[in-house]
Order: structure tokens, then C-alpha cells, then sequence
């Protein structure tokens, strides 16, 4: 009966004003908090910068929320250049829990822009859940859905993508070997295109 011990290395990114809170998007009284979409492009670029300090160069960045939804983007039109990310790829799951009904501030999209980035490379239909989502899904290489339901417009959208490899879960039995191999597809797939 083999064992197979794993150390894994668990870094936070932490930010006092954004993240020193009792509760994650809403506060106590169920109110979204205003300054989502700042915490959203914090986390974001502080994952990139972490992992540039530490000098990792990733194989896959696997996110998990619409907290997440900015990394693709950043990594395909801020990092892409950096040697450290030129070949990394990137996995979203989806979540119907995820989901929010508010916007996020107006100005969001003029906020994610940085250094080189322009109008052009990030642009929702609007500040809502779906539209972030959607617009992230262009930098995306690969999907995660199905244990819960997400919406037809978001499945849509995945399915109109072609250039997205798309896991639908139907049950939690293999989920681990299923995304595992989902990894192998979308890196053997970048080796062949090089």
C-alpha cells in the first residue's frame, strides 16, 4: 500500500484595508462592499508579483471565483512577456455559489488597465458578475464546470470559445483525475504549438 507524502507550500496575500474583515464581498448586513473590484485587481497583481519574487515560474494557474477573474487577464497582456510566465496557462472553475447580483464600480474597467494594457484588451459588456467572467474567459485556456450549475449565457459563452478546452463535472468521484488530466491535455497542447 504506497503512500505518497506531499509538502505544499501555502502563501496569502494579505492587504490590511482590503482583506482585514470578518466577511469575504458582503458585509454583516448582506451589503457588497464597495471596493470589491479594488481587492479583485490587488489580489490579482499580488499574485504575479509574489510569484515574480519568488522566482516560480508557473505551469498552471488554477482560479477559483470571480476574485480571480483578473489573473488571465493580467497574465496574458501585463506578464506575458516575463520569462517566468510565457508559458503558463491558465484554468478557471466556475461556481453558481460564486455568483453576485450587484455591479461592480462603474469605473472597473479603466481601473484594470496598467502599464501597457489598453481599452481594447479588457472591455465587459458591464460590471456585473457574468460580464467579468465572460471577458476573462478570452484569456482563458481551459474550464471547470458542472457539480453545480452555472447559466446558460455563461455556458454559452465557453461553448462559443473555441479556443477553451471545457471539463464538465458530473459528479465528485474523479474530479481530481479528471482535472489532472485536463493539466496534461492543455500542457502537451502548448508543447506541440512551440
Amino acid at each position: 500500500f504506497p503512500v505518497t507524502i506531499c509538502r505544499t507550500q501555502v502563501y496569502f496575500i494579505d492587504n490590511e484595508e482590503y482583506f482585514k474583515r470578518k466577511h469575504t464581498t458582503q458585509d454583516d448586513k448582506g451589503k457588497f462592499f464597495p471596493d470589491n473590484d479594488e481587492r479583485a485587481i490587488f489580489f490579482a497583481r499580488g499574485v504575479f508579483e509574489t510569484v515574480k519574487k519568488l522566482g516560480w515560474s508557473p505551469d498552471i494557474i488554477h482560479c477559483h471565483g470571480w476574485m480571480t477573474s483578473l489573473v488571465p487577464v493580467y497574465l496574458k497582456n501585463l506578464y506575458n512577456e516575463d520569462p517566468l510566465f510565457q508559458h503558463t496557462k491558465v484554468v478557471q472553475s466556475l461556481y453558481s455559489t460564486d455568483v453576485f447580483s450587484e455591479s461592480l464600480d462603474s469605473n472597473f474597467p479603466q481601473k484594470v488597465l496598467a502599464e501597457k494594457m489598453t481599452q481594447e484588451l479588457y472591455q465587459p459588456a458591464d460590471t456585473g458578475y457574468e460580464s467579468i467572467i465572460i471577458e476573462s474567459l478570452r484569456y482563458t485556456d481551459a474550464v471547470v464546470s458542472g457539480l453545480e450549475s452555472i447559466s446558460n449565457s455563461l455556458l454559452n459563452a465557453i461553448d462559443a470559445a473555441e479556443h477553451l478546452n471545457h471539463l464538465k463535472v458530473n459528479n465528485a468521484t474523479n474530479l481530481a483525475e479528471s482535472v489532472i488530466s485536463l493539466y496534461e491535455e492543455i500542457l502537451e497542447n502548448s508543447f506541440v504549438g512551440q
